[in-house]
């Protein structure tokens, strides 16, 4: 889980009482709050997400509860479902909403050391899955990327189980828009081109972040290498393609004709469900790929999700 930054940062400190749960330490940040290590008498040791109630980012752009809804809609083993929410008032009368969930073990798969081809397959495999789920539900994640994808290494040292988290800008997709929003909120690395356009997303939106994630976590690198800003990011995706993973290690070439699909500017290009994706990937597998102990993950710098305004003109990808 990335590491706290000024931005979205709750005003609770270790100590706080929050709802009945006393706050035990900071485990790090989500897209739109801070998670801390909870006690509550009933339930005990649990991870407790709070953001303030009132945000400079608009009325409710914040509210935990709104994601704690949208979580306990889902059933999927690789999604955890929230204990409770609500809102709070903290000794020093800082208002904030707040849920508490389950504590997973493991670490988020930017920390998660060196995995294998295979490793990284079968994580894809897990979280295709759980996407597929939710977007069946009517729902997309928004923000799919390594940081948000925890796993926990078995006895023997490889990867289990992997859980998708962080749904803070996460929302319904078969719901009819509101008025046009040109903000953009996510994370530049792996954002879509339609995100980045301040256009509707949908179901290939979310695959096109976890075939980013993939690449990255194959390759050492994104699949697109940007300053920072939203300009850069989209002529990244229109000027740019990502180097062939061919290149890289020639026991992954088989790889790249799946990932620059799923990775396609346009969605309607990309497959069909994030399950076909991955299906597609596991189909170009060859021994050395799948066994060879590839990358280390840990040094990989993901980009914190960002909030944009987007320019009057923009570069089309």
């Amino acid at each position: 889980m990335e590491q706290p930054t000024a931005t979205a940062v709750p005003t609770v400190t270790v100590g706080d009482i929050v709802a009945g749960h006393r706050v035990d330490a900071v485990l790090g940040r989500g897209g739109m709050g801070q998670v801390f290590v909870a006690h509550h008498p009933s339930i005990g040791r649990c991870a407790l997400k709070a953001a303030p109630a009132d945000s400079p980012m608009g009325p409710g752009s914040t509210d935990v509860r709104r994601e704690a809804a949208l979580m306990t809609a889902l059933r999927h083993p690789r999604i955890v479902r929230p204990f409770g929410s609500g809102r709070a008032v903290t000794a020093a009368g800082h208002h904030l909403t707040w849920m508490t969930m389950p504590q997973i073990p493991g670490v988020d798969l930017t920390r998660a050391g060196r995995l294998r081809a295979g490793e990284v397959l079968d994580v894809a495999r897990q979280i295709a899955d759980a996407l597929d789920h939710i977007h069946t539900a009517g729902i997309i994640h928004c923000d799919v990327k390594a940081a948000n994808i925890m796993v926990e290494r078995t006895p023997t040292g490889r990867i289990g189980g992997a859980t998708l988290i962080d749904f803070g800008i996460a929302r319904y997709w078969l719901r009819a828009p509101g008025p046009a929003d040109p903000s953009f909120v996510g994370t530049l690395t792996t954002a879509p081109p339609e995100a980045l356009r301040g256009e509707l997303c949908g179901p290939r939106s979310d695959q096109y972040g976890l075939a980013c994630t993939v690449y990255t976590m194959l390759a050492g690198f994104p699949p697109f290498l940007d300053d920072g800003t939203l300009q850069s990011a989209l002529a990244a995706r229109r000027f740019r393609a990502p180097e062939p993973l061919g290149a890289v290690d020639s026991a992954l070439a088989g790889f790249d004709a799946v990932l620059r699909r799923a990775l396609a500017s346009d969605p309607a290009d990309r497959f069909g469900s994030c399950g076909e994706f991955v299906r597609a990937l596991n189909s170009r597998v060859v021994p050395r790929a799948a066994t060879r102990p590839w990358i280390d993950t840990a040094p990989i710098a993901m980009s914190h999700a960002t909030q944009l305004r987007l320019p009057q003109t923009l570069i089309p990808a």
